[in-house]
């Protein structure tokens, strides 16, 4: 069933049994499990089915610290969550994420990893990793190239007790925002509340159990859904946000007896690694392992991953990376030289004066062979240096069925997925400006800290001796302002914000995801994290959020 607030009088009250708060990944997940069991299950969504210009405001904020992505950048407002920002692609018509599981190492205490461990092991996870895989529709449970090397493809020969070939699975963003959307629309046991934001979660004074969540449609408008459990699903800066703003019965917050609501907060990071010049091109042809395929029908990409073995030696975090083929002079591809260039022919074509003609001199001085090489491809419309181009991105595929590879390519750049140790001063906090509808924003502080920096340095140099022992090539690191080109400081991996653990005074929730010291209060999705590993946390959301339905059903039956 679909009910839209909006069309709601203010002071409704919606009753079910399990309301939770968020539609994206873990929340449909959840919802999934829970109304396949039969229990009443209430969805609520700040958003609609499409983007809002309004509703997309809500998830404004404040960053401080190092640079950081604007924060209504790295969340919709909108039925599937930040499922609508997944943007990796096998072709336009499957938007989708690149994933897997956890590494067994990510749930374990690490003595060179400050307030690393959860509370249970990989082995305990696994069920509910498979239980993922049916509702993400990703395919058999496999992530041994061994599975993948169809034809046979081999991995590169690098010493498995420093480096080895990983896959990974890809999910399509229409599973989750279609099928599984369709399926909760359709069932007896579901409702979506759509423009529903939750501002206040309500306690009565006598109890430690929340009564209800107060919920606006406009700012005039406030409604009440009440229920047996609550689970907040609504990301890892909204989770934090939701539990900071509920303060009008315990100070400081719900959950936040300690002062932990909102700290360690962590993100993944992608890194510019650098360009390893290949000993020979020809080994281009025996790579395809490493471009996404499909395979039986999966699509399927190979990387190069941080051994245990090498993570306990080295005391480094987890980290992995993929392999593009770029020209052998892509550094030499100067693309800013070529548009000083265009600029000054149109101004000497239209006899015009061009604009800062000496800065545009200077800045094409410095890439002529790039604009001589680039003017002679046009002329001869592609027939000389056909292949000056600078290769695949991260989100395109199907290099590995290109003809000429040896001629395409001759080097390799390293693009890095990196792990960031969970640190209490990178947290969400409230700041003083509001939304729309009167709630204070969230303003996060985010740091990329020496431990992960120095993690990416020594894990890069690792490698870079590992490629020329084995003869492959020679790596060229990338570095900006002294440390490694980071390029995206985060991909919407909000983590940490609500972390686990069975101490109260180092965790907000519980191993069973329970917020301590509320028995009817639970949390969904990646802000649970204690650590988060190199890999999409889409995956282990979804597992967590099987294993939480199994938790709630027992306890609703009991």
């Amino acid at each position: 069933m679909i009910i839209d607030a909006l069309n709601l009088i203010g002071g409704t009250i919606l009753e079910t049994v399990v309301c939770i708060i968020g539609s994206g990944p873990a929340g449909l997940s959840l919802a999934h499990e829970l109304s396949a069991a039969g229990i009443s299950t209430a969805v609520l969504e700040s958003g609609g089915w499409d983007p809002d210009p309004v509703a997309d405001s809500l998830a404004d904020g404040e960053t401080s610290g190092d640079p950081f992505c604007a924060l209504d950048t790295t969340r919709a407002r909108r039925f599937g969550g930040t499922a609508n920002l997944w943007d990796t692609r096998w072709d336009p018509r499957t938007l989708g994420f690149r994933g897997g599981p956890l590494d067994p190492i990510d749930f374990e205490t690490r003595d060179w990893v400050p307030e690393s461990g959860w509370p249970f092991g990989a082995d305990d996870l696994e069920p509910y990793y498979r239980r993922a895989h049916e509702f993400a529709r990703f395919g058999p449970f496999e992530y041994h190239p061994d599975a993948w090397a169809d034809g046979g493809l081999a991995p590169l020969p690098l010493d498995p007790d420093r480096f080895e070939t990983r896959m990974w699975l890809f999910g399509a963003q229409r599973t989750i925002l279609d099928e599984r959307r369709d399926e909760l629309v359709r069932s007896k046991h579901a409702t979506v509340v759509l423009h529903a934001t939750a501002v206040e979660l309500l306690t009565a004074p006598e109890t430690s159990r929340i009564t209800a969540v107060r919920v606006k449609s406009t700012p005039a408008t406030s409604i009440e859904v009440r229920a047996r459990c609550f689970v907040l699903a609504a990301g890892g800066i909204e989770n934090a946000r939701l539990l900071l703003l509920s303060d009008s019965v315990r100070r400081g917050g719900i959950g936040n007896e300690h002062g932990l609501v909102g700290r360690y907060f962590m993100e993944h990071q992608m890194i510019r690694g650098g360009f390893v010049t290949l000993r020979d091109s020809a080994l281009i042809d025996r790579m395809a392992l490493y471009d996404e395929r499909h395979v039986r029908g999966t699509p399927v990409m190979g990387k190069v991953a941080l051994s245990e073995a090498a993570m306990r030696r080295e005391r480094l975090l987890n980290l992995a990376i993929a392999l593009l083929p770029r020209h052998r002079r892509v550094h030499r591809f100067r693309w800013d030289s070529l548009d000083a260039f265009t600029h000054l022919a149109r101004a000497v074509r239209s006899r015009r004066v061009p604009d800062a003609p000496g800065a545009r001199l200077a800045s094409m001085s410095q890439g002529l062979d790039f604009v001589a090489a680039r003017v002679a491809r046009k002329l001869s419309r592609n027939r000389m240096f056909e292949y000056w181009e600078e290769g695949p991105s991260l989100t395109a595929a199907g290099w590995s069925s290109l003809p000429d590879k040896p001629r395409r390519f001759g080097k390799l750049e390293l693009v890095v997925h990196a792990e960031q140790a969970p640190h209490p001063d990178n947290r969400v906090t409230l700041c003083d400006r509001r939304d729309s509808l009167g709630s204070r924003l969230p303003r996060l502080h985010w740091e990329w800290r020496a431990i992960d920096v120095d993690s990416v340095r020594r894990s890069l140099a690792l490698l870079g001796d590992e490629l020329s022992r084995c003869s492959l090539g020679r790596l060229e690191p990338t570095e900006c302002d002294g440390r490694p080109f980071l390029m995206h400081a985060g991909i919407h991996h909000h983590m940490g914000t609500t972390r686990m653990h069975a101490d109260p005074r180092r965790g907000v929730v519980d191993a069973e995801c329970r917020v301590h010291d509320t028995p009817n209060l639970f949390v969904a999705g990646s802000s649970v994290f204690p650590t988060g590993g190199y890999i999409n946390p889409t995956l282990t959301i979804m597992a967590l959020s099987a294993r939480l339905a199994d938790r709630l059903g027992r306890e609703l039956a009991a």
